[in-house]
């Protein structure tokens, strides 16, 4: 995960905000993080890849959102690890 943060937050996201309004970069990075996640979750059912892709969206939305406000990737590192202790959290419950 600080690996995913690093390379889509602080080369992906930092690029595409030089070159574009800092939305644009925003959910280019967004969508290319969840484009990255399918292999995990890929089933030949279409319909019940939506619920994993949308999650994996709006976590690099907000991610990035963190990564433009703060300029650090830092913040979203830790925010990537909460989510993700909170999903193993869950699951071991």
């Amino acid at each position: 995960m600080p690996a995913e943060e690093l390379f889509y937050r602080n080369i992906i996201q930092k690029w595409l905000g030089e070159h574009f309004p800092s939305v644009v970069a925003v959910v280019a990075a967004a969508v290319l993080f969840a484009l990255s996640h399918i292999p995990t979750y890929y089933n030949s059912n279409l319909i019940l890849m939506i619920s994993p892709f949308a999650s994996n969206l709006i976590g690099g939305l907000v991610y990035g959102s963190i990564y433009a406000r703060t300029r650090s990737v830092v913040p979203p590192i830790l925010a990537h690890a909460l989510y993700n202790a909170i999903g193993i959290g869950l699951a071991v419950i």
